[in-house]
């Protein structure tokens, strides 16, 4: 089964991938350029049962948000389950 994958950039770990997943279990995760395998290609992944009722949020960003604005909120996912992330740099 393939789900849907997406480029991202970031400051912080220079461009990686975002997918989310549709079942629990073990992933592989192909990276392709130019129709090749980059090293370490594919990568293995374990997802694990999350619970989105642990996830909080808060901040000005979510009380008066303002459309072409910056609205800054915090996203607190710590006791929601674990993450994986793969970063490419």
């Amino acid at each position: 089964m393939r789900d849907s994958a997406y480029i991202c950039m970031s400051i912080i770990c220079g461009t990686g991938i975002l997918f989310s997943p549709n079942e629990v279990g073990e992933h592989f995760v192909n990276v392709l350029k130019d129709g090749e395998h980059i090293s370490n290609s594919p990568f293995k992944l374990l997802v694990s049962e999350g619970n989105a009722s642990k996830v909080k949020a808060w901040g000005p960003g979510l009380e008066e948000g303002t459309a072409n604005e910056i609205n800054e909120f915090t996203v607190d996912t710590r006791d929601a389950g674990h993450c994986h992330k793969i970063a490419l740099l």
